[in-house]
């Protein structure tokens, strides 16, 4: 029997320090330069937005959530949701749960694909409670 509601949270300083570390310094080093070639506070702000979106999985947690309507992911700008009659194809692999709504690999998977990543120390379980849930929906 798989649970209702399936929920988690990836913390990426305590998975991988260093690349969070890399992240946070380009962020910053990024605002740095807008700031000086700019001269605009506004067009700054929006600008290292786009950065940190970029690179919010390397940066803050994420809430990460399977359920009977599909799976979501919150990051810094709000939740990410994928209902399953939308998931044509997904992956359960090292780093987590991988969804797509395309049948086939295409070029588009890159944004509209959504990964939900699965911290080390809860893997394992995670893994062996998403095999069933992705099988019950023809997905695994």
């Amino acid at each position: 029997m798989t649970p209702a509601v399936l929920e988690w949270t990836y913390q990426p300083w305590r998975e991988s320090p260093g690349r969070s570390a890399v992240a946070a310094a380009f962020t910053m080093g990024s605002a740095a330069i807008l700031i000086s070639i700019s001269g605009s506070a506004v067009l700054t702000a929006i600008l290292t937005l786009a950065v940190v979106a970029q690179l919010d999985r390397l940066l803050v947690p994420t809430r990460c959530r399977v359920d009977a309507e599909g799976v979501r992911s919150r990051g810094v700008f709000g939740w990410e949701r994928r209902p399953w009659d939308a998931i044509r194809r997904a992956r359960l692999g090292r780093h987590g749960l991988w969804v797509s709504p395309y049948t086939t690999p295409r070029w588009l998977d890159r944004f509209r694909s959504l990964m939900l990543p699965v911290p080390s120390a809860d893997r394992e379980r995670l893994v062996a409670t998403l095999a069933p849930i992705l099988s019950e929906h023809d997905l695994g």
